[in-house]
């Protein structure tokens, strides 16, 4: 029966040691890449979404003011070519529908629907200060010293806001797959070497002992 040596069970348990905190480390890499790329998408879709319903907004100002009706749904299509925005729509300072376009999908129809959330983004429509004279009480709601006369409202199609970072983040796990790969076999072959030099200094040690035994 063979018995094995303690070295060679203690080799195996920091193996396995190695092993367990390798793949630790892996999946912690990995939470860590998650998040930080979660927080990246976040910004990267906030800073899209305001500075889209800041620009529009300021171009609704006065539009809002004469209360155009074909201006408003004019720019509100303009807005809609754009392939993130899937609705849009224009609401006064009290909160009446003044013009809309595209299917805006509520949070609940989302979940019906199992469709991804889309996102929503208000901006303030704000009057031109050469222009305020001539605003009354019933058009203007005057919040600090900022005279706002109504709300522009945009959803954005998450899926399409995500489409390049997606695509971005499948390159970049694929060349993470290849390195680990070219990693993994690197340490093979490192391992294989080590014990080939391992074995062959020891049975040059004990040819070396045996000559020392016999002189």
């Amino acid at each position: 029966m063979k018995v094995h040596s303690t070295y060679t069970v203690y080799k195996r348990i920091a193996n396995l040691v190695l092993v367990l905190i390798g793949i630790a480390i892996g999946i912690n890499l990995w939470w860590v890449n998650q998040q930080q790329t979660q927080a990246w998408y976040g910004v990267q879709a906030q800073q899209l979404g305001r500075s889209l319903s800041q620009q529009k907004a300021l171009v609704l100002a006065d539009i809002v003011r004469k209360e155009d009706k074909e201006g408003l749904q004019l720019v509100l299509t303009q807005l809609l070519a754009d392939e993130h925005v899937i609705a849009a729509a224009v609401y006064n300072f009290r909160g009446r529908l003044l013009a809309r376009v595209g299917s805006e999908l509520t949070q609940l129809e989302s979940l019906k629907n199992q469709a991804p959330h889309n996102l929503t983004f208000v901006a303030d429509i704000i009057d031109s200060p050469s222009d305020q004279t001539a605003q009354t009480e019933d058009m203007v709601a005057t919040f600090g010293s900022v005279p706002i006369i109504g709300y522009l409202k945009i959803q954005l199609a998450t899926d399409i806001v995500m489409a390049h970072h997606n695509q971005f983040q499948q390159q970049l796990s694929k060349q993470r797959v290849i390195f680990m790969l070219l990693a993994a076999l690197g340490a093979l072959y490192i391992t294989r070497a080590f014990y080939k030099l391992r074995f062959k200094f020891q049975r040059q040690w004990r040819a070396k002992a045996r000559l020392l035994r016999k002189s």
